[in-house]
């Protein structure tokens, strides 16, 4: 994985959703069932998102950091990080200043 990034400074930032995480099916998909934090799971908010028009697939750090460089906005990117790519925690930081909250 590349650890060399070069993203928007902040004025320029996204306005998209963006969602990085583990979505194992396995690890998460009990977690409505136990009802201990009456929560959605992540799989369930993932997969929905993942239905809707703005969604668009990014499978490496490439095309993510040219999504961030670039001049399409107002989309919805997930990260499953249990199937597509990692992003180290120092890394995920300027990743997320990337983007408006």
């Amino acid at each position: 994985m590349k650890d060399n990034f070069i993203f928007k400074n902040n004025e320029n930032r996204k306005r998209s959703l963006f969602m990085a995480g583990d979505v194992d099916k396995k690890e998460y998909g009990q977690i409505e069932k136990s009802r201990f934090f009456n929560v959605l799971s992540r799989l369930r908010v993932f997969n929905y998102l993942k239905n809707d028009d703005r969604y668009i697939p990014i499978q490496n750090i490439d095309k993510l950091q040219s999504f961030i460089n670039g001049n399409l906005d107002n989309k919805i990117v997930l990260i499953n990080t249990s199937e597509n790519f990692g992003i180290s925690g120092n890394k995920l930081k300027e990743v997320l200043s990337s983007f408006f909250f």
